[in-house]
């Protein structure tokens, strides 16, 4: 997998370089960020009645 820091887009890393914590949510996306969904989130997701979905218009 890519470098987990790709994730976060440019105001979260401007946001996380203010407050100091780039390595420490570094060290977080390499453990929680994946690019694939593990057995127990599909089944808990499948499970679900609703979805809410969210987007970003040109607004």
């Amino acid at each position: 997998m890519p470098d987990p820091i790709g994730v976060f887009h440019e105001g979260e890393r401007s946001l996380h370089q203010k407050l100091d914590i780039e390595d420490r949510l570094h060290q977080l996306g390499l453990r929680m960020i994946r690019d694939h969904m593990p057995d127990q989130h599909r089944t808990f997701i499948e499970a679900l009645e609703t979805v809410h979905i969210g987007a970003v218009d040109a607004c």
